[in-house]
């Protein structure tokens, strides 16, 4: 993929984020990328899991997972390993990683480093017999936007700014070292070494999995109305307020208050709850969609099979 931006991931990367992961389960678990980073691609050569995240972080919790990274750059860099962050990774579940949580992390990363990657791995869906990692940066329209906080609804019609602008999904390019590829190759020539075989491919069952994908698709359509709902009433609140604020002033200054004036007294509520809503349903849509069309070859793979020898 020479002169297109992408990500170059190292086999044995991808095997540590997947048994980091799969070690954590049922548990979210996070960790630190590290690699070079290039004018046409981020090279991505080594990675450490991050400490296990407490839900009521405190200071000290903060301060002493910023010593653990810091240690651990230091103990790389000593053994002359790639030590330079170009992002982080995180296992998911169904697809489901939009929140302001992540977004808040992965601002923080690319106003460091701009080409910073979020990895995403889904272990349910990689259960099914695919892989499923994603990585994805923020769009320099949505850097823009949320660090100056404008998020009401004329900022994102003068921007003409969508749920869709969010993210940005980066190509991964799996690349392993010449020796690992000799010892691929010689594994499959070698008639003698027997491999146990991988079957999961060939399941054609996909009801569960698609059920709890349109389970969690019902959810985030049920949040989302919920956040447009939440949305209305702020607007709401804010033009009642608005009036409120414009009659005192005219009862103090006696004249009228400017539009502009009132913007600044009473702000517009923020919409950003409502993008990263819709923003999840659209991740589940296209999940839902992709594992479809997987499906239905299968399934017309298996039909053509079945015909041939009738």
């Amino acid at each position: 993929m020479e002169g297109t931006d992408h990500i170059l991931v190292d086999g044995l990367v991808l095997l540590k984020i997947v048994k980091h992961c799969k070690d954590m389960l049922p548990e979210c678990s996070y960790g630190q990328l590290l690699g070079l980073d290039f004018d046409d691609r981020t090279e991505i050569t080594h990675c450490f899991p991050d400490l296990p995240p407490n839900v009521e972080e405190s200071q000290e919790m903060i301060e002493a997972g910023d010593n653990y990274r810091l240690d651990m750059l230091r103990c790389l860099r000593e053994v002359n390993v790639d030590h330079n962050i170009v992002g982080w990774y995180a296992s998911i579940y169904m697809s489901s990683f939009v929140d302001e949580n992540t977004i808040t992390a992965q601002f923080r990363y690319q106003s460091e480093v701009p080409r910073s990657v979020m990895l995403v791995y889904d272990p349910m869906r990689t259960s099914l017999g695919t892989l499923h990692v994603r990585a994805f940066r923020l769009t320099p329209v949505f850097m823009e936007l949320f660090k100056a906080h404008h998020f009401t609804q004329d900022d994102l019609i003068n921007e003409n700014f969508s749920e869709e602008q969010i993210f940005e999904e980066v190509p991964i390019v799996i690349h392993n070292p010449a020796i690992i590829q000799a010892m691929l190759y010689s594994w499959h020539v070698d008639s003698t070494l027997k491999l146990k075989g991988d079957f999961t491919r060939l399941d054609l069952s996909s009801s569960a999995y698609l059920e709890k994908c349109v389970q969690s698709l019902t959810e985030s359509v049920e949040d989302l109305c919920q956040e447009n709902s939440a949305f209305e009433i702020k607007k709401r609140q804010t033009a009642r307020q608005r009036q409120i604020v414009e009659q005192e002033q005219l009862k103090k200054l006696g004249e009228d208050v400017s539009e502009e004036t009132l913007r600044k007294l009473v702000p517009d509520p923020s919409k950003l709850q409502v993008l990263l809503a819709a923003n999840q349903v659209q991740s589940y849509c296209d999940s839902i969609t992709k594992f479809a069309g997987h499906s239905f070859d299968k399934l017309f793979a298996m039909g053509s099979l079945h015909s041939s020898k009738v």
